[in-house]
């Protein structure tokens, strides 16, 4: 039951970390938008 509990803790980190890791890469390309339409 233990190893279960731990197994589903894990998925929610990497849930989190993944959702984390998608949101700064949006984040990251709008900024670089905004920044390449400045130059203009």
């Amino acid at each position: 039951m233990r190893e279960l509990i731990v197994w589903d803790f894990g998925q929610h980190i990497c849930q989190k970390l993944w959702l984390y890791a998608y949101f700064r890469s949006k984040v990251d390309q709008v900024h670089s938008e905004m920044l390449m339409q400045n130059f203009e």
